[in-house]
This record gives structure tokens, sequence and C-alpha cells, in this order.
């Protein structure tokens, strides 16, 4: 369950944008050779890779596009003049856009990944020392409201031994990224992300007039391409070590309150807030 994708805003963004960056450490792929709809040599022109091209359902085009080592796929209409970013249903029902990405986004590797996000700017909260059982690593958006669903249901496990290192990222809406400097800027993040949290539904911080530092612009620019480069499309976004095979796993949206105890490798903790119901 994504709160929202940041692959509309990341290509709206690009088409406008001067910049372009290096590619992160995935796999190259065949460059795309055909010609490309008017919308994709603009974007080409601003740092984005079209890395192949695939026949998709409907007479469309599919096209894998690279942006800082994000990577998405887009589509053209079949004139070839174009181009469609969504969620694509075929004549029989299925979700193509999860079998496109499946067959031709590269696979990033996780396990090296792992050793970024440790890295990463990150708000720590639960368990700390040798009271840690599990670490999770959670991208959020301040204004995310799965985001906050998740912060209620990991709350309960702190006692049990879980520390969650919350990684902030900024592109839900306008108010976002000075939420999230609030946040990472303050003297204790970590009661700063609870404030933020308790009080979301009245709108959380108030963050008018909260300058954002230039390492903090740095950090969630950081923190947002290493969201990418892992695969993932939109907030929350969770990371975690499997507990017999020590595998990173990831899970992109919100899970249910009753795969936590699995997910976790913690005692299952009952949860009755009532914004939770829906999702037992």
């Amino acid at each position: 369950m994504i709160s929202r994708t940041f692959v509309a805003a990341l290509f709206s963004a690009i088409a406008f944008s001067a910049s372009a960056q290096p590619a992160g450490p995935h796999s190259p792929m065949q460059a795309a050779s055909a010609p490309l709809p008017p919308a994709l040599v603009a974007a080409a022109k601003a740092g984005v890779t079209v890395e192949r091209t695939f026949p998709a359902v409907s007479g469309m085009t599919g096209y894998v596009i690279n942006r800082q080592g994000d990577f998405s796929i887009v589509y053209s209409t079949p004139d070839g003049q174009s181009v469609v970013n969504g969620i694509v249903i075929g004549p029989d029902g299925r979700n193509m856009s999860n079998i496109y990405e499946d067959q031709y986004i590269p696979k990033p590797d996780m396990d090296g990944m792992w050793a970024t996000l440790e890295k990463a700017s990150v708000i720590t909260t639960g368990a700390t020392g040798a009271s840690v059982k599990k670490v999770v690593y959670a991208f959020f958006d301040p204004n995310c409201p799965y985001c906050h669903l998740v912060w209620l249901e990991f709350a309960p496990y702190a006692a049990e031994g879980l520390q969650v290192r919350w990684v902030p990222v900024a592109f839900e809406d306008a108010t976002s990224d000075a939420k999230a400097a609030a946040i990472m800027q303050a003297a204790d993040p970590a009661g700063t992300l609870a404030l933020q949290e308790r009080t979301f539904h009245q709108g959380g911080l108030d963050a008018r007039g909260v300058t954002i530092s230039a390492a903090t612009k740095d950090k969630l620019a950081a923190n947002i391409k290493l969201m990418g480069q892992m695969g993932f499309n939109g907030t929350p976004a969770i990371v975690y070590k499997d507990a017999k095979t020590n595998k990173v796993v990831t899970r992109n949206g919100l899970p249910k309150v009753s795969v936590l105890p699995g997910l976790l490798n913690l005692p299952p903790l009952p949860n009755n807030d009532p914004e939770l119901a829906q999702f037992q």
C-alpha cells in the first residue's frame, strides 16, 4: 500500500532540470536505439537515460528510464508521441506494471546496500544498547499518512527490543522538506518525530520559518536517491534482515498488524489503536 509514488514527481522535475548525475550501482542495460517520444527526448537532455525499450500491451512501448540510479518504467502511446506514467492493467485484469517491473527493472544488491543504509541520515527510536533485538529501517515522509500508521504499528514493539531507524525523505507535499528538516535539525530528533506523529491529524509540526541547512538538503537528497536505488517507489518503505537467513528484506507499503511478529521476529502484541482497525 503505497501512499504516493514519486515517479510522477521525479519525471515532472527532470523535464525542467539541467543537472545530470552519474548512475548508481545497478548493472547497465542495453540503451534504446529507436526514436524517442518528445517528452523522453527532453528528459534525456535533463540527465535521464533510457536504458531499454520493450513492447507493452495494447500497442504501447515501455521505456526503462534511469536517473541517478533510480529506475522506473514509463510508456508511450501507439503513435509514439505521448508518454504515460502509471499502473497498467492488461485486458485480462493483470497488473502489467508489476510484471514489467519484475522483468525489466534491474535488481539492486540489497546485501551490499545495507552497508550504505547504515551510513544514511536517520532518526533512531525504540530500543537501545543491549536491549536491541531487531533493527528496522523505514523510509518516511513526514506528511505520508501510511508512514504515520507504520509509526503507530511499530511503537509498542520498542519495549520488546525493536529499534527503528527512520530515514527521512521529502516529496509528499510542499511542507515535507521543512518538516523533515525540523525533525533532523532538532536538539531531540526522536522526540520531535514523536511530536509530529502524535499531532499528525492536526497538521503535525508547524515548520513555517524553518531554515533548511545545506547539510540537511544534502542528507535528504542522498536519502531519496538511496530510496530509489533500493527499488522503492513510495513511502513507507521498510528494510530489515531476515532472522533465519540474515538476508536483507525489503517491503514497500504498510504491513498489516498481524504480520508484524513474523516480520520483526518478536512476540505478537495487540494493537487496538482505532486508526489501525482496518489494517489488522
